[in-house]
């Protein structure tokens, strides 16, 4: 059952959602105390009445908005508005302390997904949704060259949580312009887009189907399935870069043209350098890459994190030639039967070893857990039997840990000695 996020705005009585522009007013044609006289004993009902602008609350704007000619409401197509592929754009810009308007950047590497998709730009700005500030100049808005990137790119529909699409200092409207121009529906004053996943989304945005009008109010919604996490990893780090190579030279080749602040080497055993002849894993071969690539590590201050091959006895595979090269040794270690990992400190040039992480294992990836010992106990209302707390270290961080023994009666000879979490010996 996918989740359902409401991103519009309340309709109220008297709201304002655009400065100079009417608020709604909402009466009864017929109030409940007056139908009574209609209906049978028990029977009332309540016919509303709402005389409003176009542009209240969230809505979607077509074409004839903009060109006389364009198409209107009524010739807005489904595909156009519903149940769409959503692209968000989670924007992170701070405010400005001299209020100028800031145009939200599209990241380059979303163009190939854009084709028939909703693009959906999160600003942050509806926080302001109410107030006085919502109506300042210095609001979020997309610029010519980010519209036509979002053009060619093919996308079916575009929308934002802020005041307008447009820079509203000036009378000019690119945005609005190119998009309606180009067939492409707008929605404006969306809400809640924190809530939705980058990518994985669905988006529906329907207007009322009326004929020689070109805006009107939405309903507008987002459909996120029971587990996006996956999709959700690939936009929200979306200045990762994957390169499928195994050569060294290639590799670093690529390392000093784009200069990435992290790199990742998945894994280290599979690596080789045209200098040696020997195979790839081999003790020569790990040595010469590690050492290559700690050293372009240390010249420009890259941080370099190799992944290596383990033993069925979960120590790094082959000679500890990669640990004496390397700053330091982390350890990823969790019982298949549990949700929780720790990661582990063997090795640590610039602190102390022994500490450890825990985090657990959820749906959204790793979270780490800031209490521990909260854990291992299990709450007991009261004493039971079987059960004991003890108060062990890891490193510096104490941790309450619960043991609990459950005996049972033998029917074997030679009794057997079971141990979950714990070594036997």
């Amino acid at each position: 059952m996918p989740t359902f996020i409401d991103l519009s705005h309340d309709i109220r009585d008297g709201m304002v959602t655009y400065p100079g522009l009417p608020a709604p007013r909402l009466s009864s044609v017929l109030s409940r105390e007056q139908s009574r006289g209609r209906y049978a004993q028990g029977v009332e009902f309540d016919i509303g009445s709402i005389e409003m602008c176009a542009n209240t609350g969230t809505y979607l704007d077509t074409p004839f908005h903009r060109y006389a000619d364009g198409h209107d409401l009524s010739g807005l197509a489904l595909e156009r508005c519903a149940d769409l592929a959503a692209v968000v754009v989670h924007t992170s810009a701070p405010e400005t302390a001299s209020r100028t308007p800031r145009a939200v950047v599209l990241p380059k590497e979303l163009l190939p997904r854009l084709q028939g998709a909703a693009l959906v730009f999160h600003t942050g700005w509806d926080e302001h949704w109410g107030t006085a500030d919502y109506f300042r100049t210095d609001h979020p808005f997309l610029d010519e060259a980010t519209v036509q990137a979002a053009i060619q790119a093919g996308v079916a529909l575009v929308g934002i949580d802020s005041l307008n699409i447009d820079s509203t200092v000036g009378g000019e409207r690119p945005a609005h312009s190119l998009l309606l121009a180009a067939g492409i529906p707008i929605v404006e004053h969306l809400t809640n887009l924190a809530a939705v996943p980058a990518l994985c989304a669905r988006f529906t945005a329907v207007p009322v189907k009326v004929q020689g009008m070109g805006t009107f109010p939405v309903r507008a919604f987002a459909t996120v399935p029971d587990r996006p996490a996956v999709c959700e990893v690939v936009i929200d780090c979306a200045d990762v870069s994957l390169l499928a190579e195994v050569q060294l030279e290639a590799i670093v080749a690529t390392i000093g043209k784009e200069a990435p602040e992290v790199v990742v080497i998945d894994s280290i055993q599979t690596a080789y350098t045209e200098a040696l002849t020997s195979a790839p894993g081999s003790v020569a071969q790990v040595r010469e890459c590690a050492a290559q690539l700690t050293r372009f590590a240390k010249q420009s201050g890259c941080t370099v994190v190799f992944i290596g091959h383990v033993t069925k006895e979960g120590a790094i595979a082959g000679p500890r030639v990669l640990e004496h090269i390397v700053d330091t040794v982390l350890y990823f270690e969790g019982d298949t039967h549990s949700s929780f990992r720790l990661i582990r400190a063997f090795k640590n040039s610039f602190g102390a070893v022994n500490e450890i992480g825990v985090f657990a294992m959820t749906e959204k990836g790793l979270k780490g857990v800031s209490n521990p010992s909260a854990l291992f106990l299990s709450h007991h209302g009261q004493d039971v039997a079987g059960s004991c707390v003890l108060v062990t270290q890891e490193g510096t961080r104490p941790l309450l840990v619960e043991i609990q023994a459950l005996v049972d009666e033998a029917h074997a000879p030679n009794p057997r000695r079971l141990s979950v979490g714990l070594d036997q010996n």
